[in-house]
This record gives structure tokens, sequence and C-alpha cells, in this order.
């Protein structure tokens, strides 16, 4: 199973970050096969985590999740590799995506 992380700014104002809203959207993303939406706001930062599972990782499956987190509204989605180093998904290529994403084992 592939594991991707993502992170979600506000657009303004902290008070523009929904995680509820984010786990409604993705989880009617097909290929998702599970979501962990972490609030990092509880330790002072300023952003939302996600731990998206999926077992296809394929461009076709890249394009339905970059679709539906460019949607979300007042929120600004980045894929996070290993580093911590954001990248703004409308400009994230391929090698971005593979930085993003690990494989797991099922239920980890």
């Amino acid at each position: 199973m592939v594991r991707v992380r993502v992170r979600i700014r506000p657009v303004e104002e902290l008070s523009d970050l929904d995680p509820l809203a984010v786990d409604i959207v993705l989880r009617q993303v097909e290929g998702i096969r599970d979501v962990q939406v972490w609030d990092e706001r509880i330790s002072d930062a300023l952003f939302l985590t996600l731990f998206i599972f999926t077992d296809s990782f394929d461009d076709a499956f890249r394009a339905r999740l970059a679709r539906a987190l460019c949607h979300l509204n007042r929120m600004v989605p980045f894929i996070v590799n290993a580093r911590g180093d954001e990248t703004p998904l409308p400009d994230a290529s391929t090698a971005d995506w593979n930085a993003a994403a690990d494989m797991v084992e099922p239920d980890s």
C-alpha cells in the first residue's frame, strides 16, 4: 500500500481550515483506501497534515486526488516529501509525487 503525505494550509486565516470538510471530500475520491487527518493546529502549526492511503498510485489516481484537493474551499494543498519540503499541488511533478509517497504495510 502507498501512503501519500499532504499538507493543507489556510488561504487567509486559521479558521479557514476545516478537517471534517477535507475528510469528507477525500473519502469520495476513487482509489483512496483510508485517510488520516492530523490537526496540527493544536501544536501552534498553521496547517493540517494528511496521510492518504491507496493501492493504486498511478497517474489517474494522482489526477483524481489533485482535483479533489485543489477544490477545497479556502484551503491550499501541498504535497510533502520525507524531509518536510512542500510543493504546491498544482506545480507538483511526478518526481514530487513520488517523493511524497512511501510504501507501507496495510494498517500501519
